[in-house]
């Protein structure tokens, strides 16, 4: 959460050194973007920071929450499994399944996190519920390859094709769901969407995405660095287009949602203050599935709606797999 807000930080000021001619070696200002959108870092202390993140909000009983799920992790098997993505990349991804799963759920983390560490919460919600688990590193992090990442434009793809090996490996009756956080939310969401999307995908749950990531963008550029957005982010787009490969205006989520189908969850902490609630509220009110909730929990922060409102938000889960015919 904290990293996301400060390396786009980041980004924008090298855009604006480039749109301004401020005279920076090009060099420098290649670092100062791979920083923002290059490979995310080794997540050492990334618990650690976690758990303090979760302290400094009070916490304390959630913090058990997510040892509890982090040490059931640790302590089952799982199978390494790995795709080719579409432009080429090696992508990697945890599978945790019992023998017979009832459905997968595609587990999407956030922005230079992990999914472990941003699922272990919920391990015990799906696994009790004979639901096999697949923790993807989104490329550019973790073990899957790619220089670059693209806040959900080409990330969405990628979804798509794990979708597919799903399908592959248990075949076409089996169900499988879509849940993100963050900009994992932005790219399950964004998938969902997507015309060849198998047809085994059933549901979708998307928690403090943004409604696209030109408008977080821009209010970063804007109110953090107080600097022409109309300006900067140009340059920015470019910049991604350039190193990943695809221009920031494709994961336009509000506008993808108009051609979304599938039940959905839109879940938002209404103390969220980095991503706030609207962006939720506009791919809500866009969406064109004729199933679709929003959850707005009164308080949470960023990315933390399940852990202060456990009891509501895992109603909201069964409540969309039954409508969706996951769950009986």
């Amino acid at each position: 959460m904290n990293a996301l807000h400060y390396t786009l930080i980041g980004a924008g000021a090298a855009a604006a050194a480039i749109a301004v001619g401020a005279g920076i070696a090009a060099p420098y200002i290649h670092k100062l973007f791979k920083k923002s959108f290059g490979r995310a870092g080794a997540l050492s202390d990334g618990q650690n920071a976690f758990l303090e993140g979760l302290r400094s909000h009070g916490f304390e009983k959630q913090v058990e929450i997510v040892k509890s799920g982090w040490d059931k992790l640790a302590s089952v098997d799982y199978e390494k499994v790995y795709i080719t993505s579409h432009d080429g990349h090696k992508l990697c991804a945890k599978l945790y399944a019992p023998q017979s799963p009832a459905a997968t759920v595609i587990l999407v983390h956030g922005y230079h996190s992990k999914s472990e560490m941003d699922f272990g919460c919920v391990f015990a919600f799906y696994a009790a519920r004979g639901i096999a688990m697949l923790m993807v590193d989104q490329r550019a992090h973790g073990e899957s390859e790619g220089a670059y990442l693209t806040f959900g434009a080409k990330e969405q793809y990628d979804i798509r094709d794990w979708a597919k090996y799903l399908v592959k490996r248990y075949g076409e009756q089996h169900s499988i769901i879509l849940d993100g956080v963050s900009m994992g939310c932005a790219t399950v969401l964004l998938a969902s969407a997507l015309p060849d999307l198998p047809v085994q995908v059933k549901a979708v749950i998307g928690d403090c995405g943004y409604s696209s990531a030109k408008a977080q963008i821009k209010q970063v550029i804007k109110e953090d660095m107080h600097l022409p957005a109309g300006l900067v982010y140009p340059v920015t787009t470019l910049l991604c287009k350039l190193y990943g490969g695809e221009y920031l205006g494709k994961a336009d989520v509000e506008r993808a949602m108009k051609h979304a189908k599938l039940p959905t969850l839109f879940a938002h902490g209404g103390g969220d203050d980095f991503v706030r609630p609207y962006h939720s509220e506009r791919c809500y009110a866009a969406c064109a599935s004729s199933y679709k909730r929003l959850c707005i929990f009164e308080g949470s922060p960023h990315g933390l709606s399940y852990l202060d409102h456990k009891e509501e938000y895992e109603k909201e889960i069964i409540a969309l797999l039954r409508h969706a015919g996951v769950l009986d």
